[in-house]
């Protein structure tokens, strides 16, 4: 298995990862002032 860090600029570790009904992302924190964060795609400039 290989880890990759991603989002570090939270500070926090990441406690769980779901896919929502939205085919969206939703990673939630193991922090007392912890978070639901929501992982949107973005568009490239080249789809433009």
């Amino acid at each position: 298995m290989r880890h990759i860090p991603l989002l570090t600029e939270l500070n926090q570790r990441i406690r769980d990862v779901k896919q929502g009904p939205d085919g969206l992302l939703y990673v939630t924190t193991d922090h007392e002032a912890g978070a639901v964060l929501r992982i949107e795609p973005v568009e490239s400039a080249a789809a433009n």
